[in-house]
């Protein structure tokens, strides 16, 4: 069946007249048949890509009038149906809808609805997809959104919320290694599934490239409030609707479990300094060095737990991990990440999958990152950036991150001298100076 995007106030777009990202939200859900069946025989209708209505009429016209539960007029217009076609109000967040239908005779214009629908999940399917740009689930967003999950789970308790994960190895790591058993109104489900199974509702908790839509209304049918520019957690929770919470000084709702916590027989720490992209690395040339050389003066060993000791970003650019570090790299198993992470004194990193890792361990984080503010990871009192030099640029929403993949500002010129300077100003001395705030080193160096 077609799609016609219904618009704020009057207004209809087709699909040849939205984007391409726009369009693939509709691929994730099926068309061919809605989630509810109204009695009356007239229509069916779901909130699967927003709300949508297909009319099984051809010779009756329709008012229909979309709105939330407070009132406020989203769309309203006369409809005379269209064949196989599907009605969609796509913002692809939450929305408390509240929908009337009246049959429009031109001799009695003022019928009164015959259909009000209300939103309610209750003992209903509700899917959620996590993902990067519809494709692989990231460690940190998937940590960062499953969380928000759990909120909307405690919110609609009857609802049967299954989260769609595109990743087996967090899917067990998830379900063998928290708390997510205890809310049993959710399931982690794969993509296939998720086609295959009719959801009365679907939500999408996604990185959308707001930067490529500077000048077009519909930057503003992806978040709410809140874009992922504000925040991961903010993100996810906006999306689903959880109003009243900001998340960014909140513990984590999933928690570690069936995981050991022991004392080794050495103090130590855990450090991450690779990450899925050049421009989150702290690229101050002694940084890390420096670093551990202290974090050894002072009794500790250090371990880097990065999946690889060697990335390659381009074809000019290979980074390693530091050399005077412990080597405990490798693909191995999130848990078996944990139970490393879990038992450190504390973990540096960046803005990057280990660093969410380490926040469900609840234990204390240095996080170093330069291209992205405090609030665009989760809270620790033990961030370090340099204000004083350019910084923060993930968080503007007018830069296209696809089209420059390391410094939005500068490009992939290594030779400017202020390339990526968020990172490179960051100075081993400043990290040092946030270690010795950590209550475990204060009592090293006053021992």
């Amino acid at each position: 069946m077609k799609y016609v995007y219904m618009e704020s106030g009057m207004d209809f777009l087709r699909e040849d007249e939205v984007s391409d990202t726009y369009n693939s939200v509709k691929a994730l859900v099926k068309n061919d048949e809605l989630y509810m069946k109204h009695p009356s025989g007239d229509f069916e209708y779901d909130f699967a890509n927003g709300f949508r209505i297909h009319f099984l009429t051809e010779d009756i016209a329709y008012h229909l009038c979309v709105s939330d539960k407070n009132g406020n007029v989203i769309f309203t217009r006369v409809i005379l149906p269209e064949k196989d076609t599907i009605y969609a109000y796509s913002k692809v967040y939450y929305i408390d809808y509240a929908v009337s239908v009246a049959r429009y005779e031109y001799c009695v214009p003022e019928n009164p609805p015959f259909a009000i629908l209300k939103y309610n999940p209750d003992n209903k399917p509700i899917n959620i997809f996590i993902s990067y740009n519809f494709k692989r689930s990231g460690l940190g967003d998937s940590i960062a959104w499953l969380n928000s999950c759990l909120y909307f789970a405690e919110k609609y308790p009857k609802a049967k919320i299954n989260v769609v994960l595109n990743d087996n190895s967090l899917e067990y790591f998830f379900n063998n290694y928290t708390n997510l058993k205890d809310y049993k109104n959710i399931t982690l489900i794969n993509y296939i599934d998720a086609l295959e199974t009719p959801a009365y509702a679907n939500y999408f908790i996604a990185y959308f490239n707001l930067a490529t839509l500077n000048d077009s209304k519909e930057r503003y049918n992806y978040y709410k409030v809140s874009n992922c520019f504000d925040g991961l957690l903010k993100a996810g929770l906006d999306i689903l609707g959880i109003d009243e919470i900001d998340g960014y000084k909140e513990k984590p709702k999933l928690k570690i479990i069936n995981i050991e916590r022991k004392k080794p027989k050495k103090p130590y720490v855990c450090i991450a300094s690779s990450a899925s992209s050049f421009y989150k690395r702290w690229l101050n040339k002694d940084g890390w060095v420096k670093v551990i050389d202290y974090l050894k003066s002072i009794g500790y060993d250090v371990y880097d737990i990065d999946k690889f000791n060697m990335e390659q970003y381009n074809s000019l650019i290979i980074a390693g991990i530091p050399p005077n570090a412990i080597d405990d790299t490798g693909n191995i198993p999130i848990h078996k990440r944990v139970e490393r992470i879990i038992n450190a004194d504390f973990f540096i990193g960046l803005g990057s999958g280990l660093s969410w890792v380490a926040w469900l361990c609840d234990i204390p984080i240095v996080l170093i990152s330069g291209f992205s503010k405090p609030k665009s990871e989760f809270y620790t009192p033990y961030r370090v950036i340099n204000y004083n030099v350019c910084n923060g640029c993930w968080n503007e929403l007018n830069h296209d991150w696809k089209a420059n993949s390391c410094c939005p500002i500068y490009g992939n010129n290594l030779n400017h001298e202020k390339f990526l300077i968020c990172s490179f100003a960051i100075r081993s001395e400043s990290v040092i100076k946030t270690i010795n705030k950590i209550p475990c080193v204060q009592e090293k160096i006053n021992a």
